[in-house]
């Protein structure tokens, strides 16, 4: 009797996750977080959607109380295609966009990993309910350029 060693190949499949540009990953999670990196950076190259890098980190007026900090964006979608970009990048995890928000300031709120959408339209609401239980009228008017 004799004792050999052979190598031995065998067949097996793993799961690949491809993103959109090609880029392979292991997990499912590492591929969704780099397509929304690749949305993100997308979004600022439009023309339909707007952006004020002067209310960067200025929260919303809804009553939410942050100990810790939070980063907020403000941008203005005027399609619904800005609208459908917008979501792609900060897909929600609490409130979103629609077509009610075209054309509206909306603000992003980035937080652990989360974002939580808001449009002014509610902060206005918000901030009307507030002054009229307080006996303070307030009128909120759009400047003109």
């Amino acid at each position: 009797m004799r004792m050999e060693y052979k190598t031995v190949v065998t067949e097996s499949k793993k799961p690949v996750y491809v993103a959109e540009d090609g880029t392979e990953f292991a997990s499912e999670r590492d591929c969704i977080f780099h397509e929304i990196e690749i949305a993100k950076k997308k979004i600022w190259e439009r023309d339909d959607i707007d952006w004020c890098s002067e209310a960067e980190d200025w929260s919303p007026f809804n009553g939410a109380e942050n100990y810790e900090h939070h980063g907020y964006k403000w941008c203005k979608p005027a399609t619904h295609d800005a609208v459908e970009a917008l979501l792609e990048a900060y897909p929600p995890s609490y409130g979103s966009l629609d077509e009610d928000c075209i054309g509206k300031w909306c603000c992003i709120e980035e937080y652990d990993g989360e974002n939580f959408w808001t449009c002014i339209d509610d902060d206005i609401a918000y901030v009307k309910n507030l002054c009229r239980l307080l006996g303070i009228e307030v009128e909120f008017k759009e400047e003109t350029k």
